[in-house]
């Protein structure tokens, strides 16, 4: 029987999923956040993770980088369980409703019987350039993909970087980046518009709307949203960014604390990320200046 890793903040959902799937006789481990998966996936040798794509602090997309980036866990399949009003769920075959616990256990078979492994997060690392092959190194990726992520600030030197090649790491966090967002027509579902509508605030100059090119299609990174809002301010933001700047430059400057960004003393003072600080509804101004600097 298989070795199985849930990873879900809900204890009650954990709890259930775990007694579904140890009735054929899995074997069902659980951890609550990415930091306790990352050294339970390490020590563990797994068959199965399944992840919550909307854990707290890191998503199940970022974390799903992580793994894909460890010698330990590279070749171990993943699952993302999401809520049955994600946009996302609907056509993705790696992703399946938290609500629909017999669909659950029923893809999770498939994936254990050999016939689906790896789905969409694989087919778009190896598209952008990369391979996963047990007990190897990453392939090399071409010159001027290595350029323009060195060039971006995406890659370190190995004699300066601990853990997984950087390389790797960085192409996988980008794969997940991409699988992450929405495409135009999601966007537009969730929005509540025309898909028209998202493509002409794409193409406007400057846009109002970030989005990434991939092939023909657009991906629209899920962080410049709140719900089935865009963030307000956030279009002043794309303004000021150097459309230069790699898309996981953007994604890393728009999630991490900065000390510029302090919230007012009745918040304890404590640093936001320039993403909750727009949700916060503090003025956008600060941080235009800050993003005109990167």
């Amino acid at each position: 029987m298989a070795r199985i890793l849930i990873v879900d903040d809900e204890p009650k959902f954990r709890g259930r999923l775990a007694g579904l799937l140890r009735r054929p006789g899995h074997q069902a481990l659980t951890a609550s956040d990415a930091d306790e998966s990352l050294d339970l996936a390490t020590r563990e040798p797994l068959d199965l993770i399944i992840l919550n794509a909307s854990l707290p602090r890191m998503s199940g997309y970022e974390l799903y980088g992580h793994l894909r980036a460890r010698r330990a866990t590279r070749d171990v399949p993943v699952l993302l369980v999401a809520s049955g009003d994600s946009p996302l769920v609907a056509g993705e075959d790696n992703l399946v409703s938290r609500e629909d616990l017999t669909g659950l256990r029923r893809r999770v078979e498939e994936i254990l019987a050999g016939r689906k492994a790896r789905g969409e997060f694989d087919r778009l690392f190896a598209a952008w350039g990369g391979t996963f092959e047990r007990g190897t190194e990453a392939d090399e990726l071409a010159a001027e993909e290595k350029r323009l992520l060195r060039e971006g600030g995406l890659l370190a030197s190995r004699a300066a970087t601990a853990g997984p090649d950087p390389v790797t790491a960085g192409a996988a966090e980008y794969a997940a980046l991409l699988q992450s967002s929405l495409t135009a027509a999601q966007a537009a579902k969730v929005l509540g518009v025309e898909v028209s509508r998202v493509r002409q605030r794409l193409l406007s100059r400057p846009p109002t709307l970030y989005g990434i090119k991939d092939g023909r299609t657009w991906r629209l990174p899920r962080f410049q949203f709140d719900g089935r809002r865009v963030i307000p301010g956030v279009d002043r933001i794309w303004a000021r960014l150097d459309p230069a700047l790699h898309p996981l430059t953007v994604h890393r400057w728009f999630h991490e604390p900065d000390v510029d960004l302090s919230e007012p003393r009745g918040g304890g003072g404590r640093p936001l990320s320039p993403r909750d600080w727009l949700r916060l509804g503090h003025p956008s101004e600060r941080l235009e200046r800050i993003a005109e600097n990167l």
